[in-house]
């Protein structure tokens, strides 16, 4: 499964301090924090795609005491299997400020990407996580993402 099958264009959020109309942004300044940006993501996905906030932030939170998602480079991939999902949601946060994640390299990260899974798609999770790390500490993609202004082109590069 194609990583750009699943991520959509509203569930792609920058933190930059800019708000163009012809662009999804979203002034989340405030967003310094692993707590502030996971939480942030999961009411966003949530409600884009009308799903039970209160489960999914249990799952998520639940998942991140056992280990920080923070995988180092700058990047987050928090992530939970859920039971009764149907689908899989992935929502990304860019962000010009760096957010403390509590990262394995102990490094603030500027890419956030929230995983959702149902609970029975073990393989695809676990495909899906390897995906997604890839991308994301490729240099050039990384730069590319941080540095995109459009929703559409941050799709693009995450095939």
């Amino acid at each position: 499964m194609k990583l750009n099958k699943i991520i959509k264009k509203e569930n792609i959020f920058f933190n930059k301090k800019e708000i163009k109309k012809e662009n999804i942004f979203f002034n989340t300044n405030g967003i310094n924090n692993k707590e502030k940006a996971i939480e942030f993501l999961i009411q966003k996905v949530s409600q884009n795609n009308n799903l039970n906030f209160k489960s999914i932030r249990k799952h998520v939170f639940d998942r991140e005491e056992r280990l920080s998602t923070g995988i180092g480079g700058r990047i987050a991939i928090p992530h939970a299997r859920i039971e009764n999902l149907k689908n899989f949601h992935i929502g990304i946060l860019i962000s010009e400020k760096d957010i403390d994640f509590d990262s394995l390299d102990n490094n603030p990260v500027n890419i956030i990407a929230l995983l959702l899974s149902p609970k029975n798609k073990v393989k695809k999770h676990i495909s899906l996580i390897s995906k997604l790390s890839y991308l994301l500490t490729e240099k050039e993609i990384y730069k590319k993402i941080l540095n995109s202004k459009k929703s559409s082109n941050i799709i693009k590069l995450l095939k």
